[in-house]
């Protein structure tokens, strides 16, 4: 039963409802908005990472109308409203049945008084497609850097500052969980080998199939100038991530349990994106103690040490024979 200035009415459903003082309803003089809302090709959502190690997604929209997001399947709908930002926890579909694909629905309501948000116009549908669920990454910048889908293809372009050194490659995870390299066009490499400075580069790469992509381009480093998800296809990037249901605390003073642990940890991923589990090499596990210790004295996190080499210098130096080509990540 719900009751407002002396009158009732029965109703089986949740009401919004807004009560205002008789003398400030009557200095409001409703009005017809004039602006239309927009229509939306795309959702923007992020991803963000909250401190108990869990996560969730934020859902913006340019207009700063009431906005209802409707996401539901045959079995179970929910319901998210906001203004300009929308945000869900990372676990809230986990009941979803993610082999069936959801509706996505948005709708827009605006302001039907000249300076308040006590009332509101019919709602407007502004987005509405078929999708499907798929897990979301956080987007890490640290450059200006952009990198989006546009007709299939990915488009990737930015401005590096002067004394900047990025890596002229692109590191792309596929949806299959593969990974492909690819290099910039020699007219955006400088004469030492990275990306030009204080001139605009741009490269696009045709995508083939569906799905949700990860992009990285690393500084010379080895840290991220940009890691981030790039979606093409109707996909909703919202479900948790291979790392998320992951223990990632490892800490013990004893190299060989930390070794053990680093591995459990890398097979654990491995394992969820169907791929074959590895194995620790006495070689390599040697070298990348030498190495370790070369930085940690030196206080120098590189991927050259103390010598100026690199690591297979490193592994020759130190007579350690190795198989083949040899890379390293000390991020």
């Amino acid at each position: 039963m719900v009751i407002a200035s002396g009158l009732s009415f029965d109703t089986s459903t949740f009401l919004s409802i807004t009560v205002l003082d008789d003398n400030l309803f009557s200095a409001k003089a409703l009005v017809t908005p004039t602006k239309t809302p927009e229509k939306l090709e795309n959702l923007d959502v992020k991803r963000i990472e909250l401190p108990d190690l869990t996560s969730e997604y934020l859902f913006h929209f340019s207009s700063p109308s009431f906005h209802t997001l409707t996401i539901k399947n045959s079995k179970k709908t929910v319901i998210y409203r906001g203004f300009s930002t929308i945000s869900i926890k990372s676990d809230a579909f986990k009941s979803f049945d993610l082999n069936e694909n959801i509706s996505v629905e948005v709708t827009s309501e605006e302001s039907s008084t000249p300076f308040s948000h006590d009332t509101f116009t019919n709602p407007v549908v502004i987005f509405s497609k078929i999708m499907t669920l798929t897990p979301g990454y956080k987007e890490e910048k640290n450059e200006n850097i952009t990198v989006t889908e546009e007709n299939g293809k990915l488009v990737i372009h930015g401005l590096i500052p002067a004394g900047k050194q990025v890596k002229n490659e692109i590191m792309i995870t596929l949806p299959n969980g593969n990974v492909e390299q690819y290099v910039f066009d020699a007219a955006n490499i400088d004469t030492d080998g990275f990306l030009k400075r204080d001139k605009v580069f741009e490269k696009i790469i045709p995508l083939e199939k569906i799905g949700l992509y990860l992009v990285e381009l690393n500084y010379e480093s080895g840290f991220a100038a940009y890691n981030g998800p790039v979606v093409y296809g109707n996909f909703l990037p919202v479900l948790p991530n291979n790392y998320d249901n992951i223990q990632k605390d490892i800490s013990n003073s004893d190299v060989s349990i930390v070794a053990t642990e680093s591995l459990k940890f890398v097979n654990n991923i491995r394992s969820i994106s169907g791929k074959s589990t590895l194995t620790l090499d006495n070689n390599l596990s040697n070298l990348a103690i030498i190495k370790a210790n070369d930085m940690a004295i030196h206080n120098n996190l590189s991927h050259t040490d103390s010598y100026g080499d690199k690591i297979s210098d490193t592994a020759k130096r130190n007579n350690i024979k190795l198989i083949g080509n040899i890379g390293e990540n000390i991020a």
